[in-house]
């Protein structure tokens, strides 16, 4: 009985040997994998060429990610915003912006009131270091909730070298139901911003 036993686990330690030994294998298409040490090969971790997080980032958001690791200013995060005429200087709105790592944009409007949909959604892109283009839309609606169309604002901005406040211009369009320009809607303006921090 023990001699079986013996015979089995030393029948079963060679074909193990056997395996780790194989100077060559067809399996999952490991046939250039060759020598002695073909099972520790396969069991060692693969080297990581990029994180999961960067193969999921769009190519804006890497060039912005590599921009931070040259220590250029950022624009990701949040930001309160003042957005003026750029003829008398007036206050024409003030918004939370967020921007975010994916390229994605969004701002809270506190000129128009919620019901009227005060939430727009943008994408930017880095144009240079600290120095970024944004473009976003969002739906306009009349008091008693009738559809307008939507209205459309571009920006170019430039955040300062501690990353704390940005300048910049924009173009500020309303446009119909049928996505044609409202004469005389177009305002041109300038937009400041400081980052909200969390303390």
């Amino acid at each position: 009985m023990k001699s079986n036993i013996a015979f089995k686990l030393m029948s079963t330690t060679a074909a193990i040997v056997g395996i780790a030994f194989v100077p060559d294998t067809k399996a999952c298409n490991l046939s250039r994998v060759a020598g002695p040490f073909l099972a520790s090969r396969i069991l060692a971790p693969a080297p990581v060429l990029e994180s999961a997080v960067d193969l999921a980032m769009s190519p804006t958001a890497r060039l912005e990610r590599q921009e931070l690791r040259d220590g250029q200013p950022e624009v990701i995060g949040m930001w309160l915003v003042n957005l003026y005429d750029g003829t008398t200087g007036q206050l024409l709105d003030r918004a939370i912006q967020q921007f975010y790592g994916d390229g994605n944009e969004m701002m809270n409007s506190s000129a128009f009131p919620p019901a009227t949909e005060n939430v727009c959604f943008g994408v930017w892109r880095a144009t240079g270091p600290g120095a970024f283009k944004l473009r976003h839309i969002g739906w306009n609606f009349d008091a008693n909730g009738s559809f307008l169309g939507s209205v459309r604002l571009s920006a170019t901005i430039t955040v300062d070298r501690r990353g704390d406040t940005y300048v910049g211009s924009f173009v500020y369009d309303v446009l119909d139901p049928s996505g044609n320009l409202v004469p005389g809607s177009t305002i041109l303006g300038t937009l400041k911003g400081n980052r909200f921090k969390p303390d």
